[in-house]
């Protein structure tokens, strides 16, 4: 049983598998795209973090110690 769906003149036919193959294809591509902003949004605030730590670390060095 075969689907028979609007295409404009000329756009191939694709089979039953190939459809679904493009599906898969266009879920996993937006999952990944998803995944890279996540990752990309923490990597910025943790080096955000990093920077203002550091330079509240250099704006305060720790006291010297006496040695015993």
């Amino acid at each position: 049983m075969s689907e028979i769906l609007p295409q404009s003149p000329g756009a191939p036919t694709l089979s039953r598998m190939e459809r679904k193959a493009r599906m898969t294809d266009e879920a996993f591509k937006s999952i990944v795209a998803s995944e890279n902003a996540a990752r990309e949004r923490k990597t910025a605030r943790l080096r955000a973090l990093r920077i203002e730590q550091e330079a509240a670390a250099a704006a305060n060095p720790p006291a010297k110690t006496k040695k015993k």
